[in-house]
């Protein structure tokens, strides 16, 4: 029904997207991969339907197809890169592993080309290579800083780099620097305090580094919110810690394995948590239990 449309070399994008996948389902490995490599020609800059094409190479002839066609089109327009390191960081080689050090050299590599870019290439560039150099192994949380940074000087009130950044500064940083966090942190917050639906990744942020900062009545106050609107394991491991700084063992414990329990829970739809994380939640546990141990003039409690 689309010979006509193809033929011509006028059909949109999607339209060789269906005709990869009729093709990958006809046993047609090579005609599929033709006609993808023609939708990715017609997407041109629409990002979303390149990513779609890509996607669905991926699942049908397989990453390292999709790996070729990407990686021969970032030879001339570093954008490409960027869906590169994408595909080296969210997809795993044969034996399981991701390619890591790949996806970080191709965001160098974006990087190297940055003037090439227009400005809303640049800002979609940032987005993309602040989490990722973050998620790396081992992580790059200096270059992970510089491209929030970077995006910031591009988007003073963008929210996405004003919550990251103060995140890296109290988490990711090999100093924890809370104060300069702070003023990212509570930027974002003044900007959604009264948005709906509920921000709750910018709440936790902000309620988190006031706890680092030493004011822990007001984080523990934006905290609570979020504990009482969302299930994120973090927020609970966030309210526990700040709890432990009031003293008040009880309450710590309650968050604690609150906060364990939503790791559990995310796990088992398939969600992603960080090791570290868990590791966190261990190490506070241990010690509120040992606050409530002496307490109780000796007496551990089970948990």
């Amino acid at each position: 029904m689309t010979d006509a449309m193809a033929r011509d070399g006028k059909a949109p994008w999607w339209v060789y997207l269906s005709r990869g996948q009729a093709r990958y389902g006809l046993k047609d490995a090579a005609g599929a991969i033709a006609e993808f490599n023609t939708g990715l020609s017609a997407a041109g800059d629409n990002s979303s339907g390149v990513e779609k094409i890509v996607t669905t190479m991926v699942n049908t002839v397989g990453r390292e197809e999709a790996l070729n066609q990407v990686l021969t089109r970032s030879a001339k327009d570093p954008r490409w890169k960027l869906l590169a390191a994408a595909l080296y960081s969210t997809s795993k080689t044969a034996d399981g592993s991701v390619e890591w050090d790949k996806a970080v050299a191709m965001l160098d590599d974006v990087q190297a080309h940055f003037a090439e870019l227009s400005t809303a290439q640049k800002a979609q560039a940032l987005r993309i290579a602040g989490p990722l150099y973050q998620l790396a192994k081992p992580p790059q949380f200096d270059k992970a800083k510089k491209a929030y940074e970077q995006l910031l000087q591009l988007e003073p009130e963008d929210l996405f780099a004003l919550n990251n950044l103060a995140n890296l500064l109290v988490d990711g940083a090999l100093v924890p620097q809370p104060q300069e966090a702070r003023q990212y942190s509570q930027k974002a917050y003044e900007k959604v305090k009264r948005a709906q639906p509920f921000p709750a990744a910018i709440f936790d942020t902000h309620g988190w580094v006031l706890v680092q900062c030493g004011d822990v009545s007001e984080g523990i106050e934006i905290l609570q919110k979020v504990v009482r609107q969302s299930t994120m394991p973090e927020s609970h491991y966030h309210l526990g810690e700040a709890y432990l700084r009031m003293k008040d063992s009880r309450k710590a414990l309650e968050e604690l394995q609150a906060a364990a329990s939503a790791i559990t829970e995310v796990l088992s739809q398939n969600g992603q948590v960080s090791a570290d994380l868990e590791k966190k939640i261990k190490n506070a546990t241990e010690k509120a239990n040992e606050m409530q141990r002496v307490e109780k003039g000796g007496q551990a409690e089970a948990r």
